[in-house]
C-alpha cells in the first residue's frame, strides 16, 4: 500500500489503526512458553524416532518421499501423543486421502500393524485426562532423546 493511503477497512470504518495505542499490542507475538517449547521438542524428537523405526518409508505404499508421521489417536490426547505405538510413517497422499477418508480401513490396517491388544491399550490411555506440566514434559523429552540415541547406535 502506498504511503499515506488508507486500507479499505480504514476507509469504511474511519479508524486509523496505526494511530491507535493498541496497534503494537495486537501485532506483537506472544513469547512462547517453556511448556510449548517442550511440546515442540518432544514432537520433533518422536518424529525422528518414528522415521528411523519405519526406515523412512511409508508403511502402506512403500514410498520414501513426502513422508509424514501420523497419529492414529489425535495429538490432542497428550497421554498418547508421544507413544511410538500411536504413530506411523505415511506418505502425505496416503495420510490425507486414505487414512482420513477411510477411517475404518485405516483402523483395520493399524490394528494389523500393532495388534489388537496394543490398540486397546492405546485407546484406554486416550481417556486419561489432565494436564501434562512442564516438569513432566522434561522427563518425557529426556526419555525420547535416550530412545533416539539408542536407535542411532
Amino acid at each position: 500500500m502506498a504511503k499515506g493511503k488508507k486500507s479499505s477497512c480504514e476507509r469504511k470504518v474511519g479508524f486509523d489503526m496505526k494511530k491507535s495505542s493498541i496497534y503494537g499490542k495486537i501485532l506483537k507475538k506472544k513469547p512462547k512458553s517453556e511448556r510449548s517449547k517442550l511440546i515442540k521438542a518432544c514432537d520433533s524428537t518422536i518424529r525422528e524416532i518414528v522415521l528411523i523405526r519405519d526406515n523412512h518409508t511409508c508403511q502402506r505404499s512403500g514410498k520414501k518421499t513426502r513422508l509424514q508421521v501420523a497419529h492414529y489417536f489425535s495429538r490432542s490426547y497428550l497421554r498418547t501423543r508421544w507413544d511410538e505405538s500411536n504413530l506411523i510413517t505415511l506418505n502425505s497422499g496416503v495420510h490425507l486421502f486414505w487414512a482420513h477418508k477411510k477411517p475404518e480401513e485405516f483402523r483395520d490396517f493399524y490394528i494389523s500393524k500393532i495388534g489388537q491388544e496394543e490398540f486397546d491399550r492405546l485407546k484406554l490411555r486416550t481417556r486419561v485426562r489432565g494436564t501434562i506440566y512442564a516438569h513432566e514434559l522434561k522427563i518425557i523429552l529426556v526419555g525420547l532423546k535416550i530412545r533416539l540415541a539408542e536407535m542411532k547406535l
